[in-house]
């Protein structure tokens, strides 16, 4: 019997799922030389926190209209922060990096490789779903 609850994305997506992050040029999955993959954890577009955040920014525009001379990547990267829960194994100017948002924020800024990633990962519903429902 096909029951729709088992494609439910939203307590998924609110969880986040694991993106192995890629090579903007060769798209490989990137790992350190003792195997340690860079993975990012990713809400989903069904996540109740996506929700807030779209409906928080909408209201901002339309009570304050678009920021004069805010920088589109900050504002970028700002957004999509909110989007993730967590990561491991990220190297950032030499050190490993401890996840906060501050950190993904100025790490998101500077890299819109990244930021095209995650934007795909977290519209893809299939990635927020078991395995054996995308089939």
């Amino acid at each position: 019997m096909l029951d729709l609850a088992t494609l439910s994305t939203a307590a998924p997506s609110e969880e986040g799922r694991w993106l192995e992050v890629r090579h903007p040029i060769t798209g490989a999955v990137m790992q350190h030389e003792d195997g340690r993959t860079l993975r990012i954890r990713v809400r989903g577009i069904d996540s109740s926190t996506f929700s807030r955040l779209k409906e928080a920014k909408l209201r901002r525009l339309f009570v304050e209209g678009l920021p004069a001379e805010e920088d589109p990547h900050k504002r970028d990267a700002a957004a999509l922060a909110d989007l993730l829960v967590g990561w491991e194994a990220l190297v950032w100017k030499g050190a490993d990096l401890a996840f906060s948002r501050a950190a993904a924020v100025e790490v998101l800024a500077e890299t819109p490789w990244l930021r095209d990633q995650i934007e795909r990962f977290a519209g893809e519903r299939a990635n927020f779903l078991p395995a054996s429902s995308a089939a």
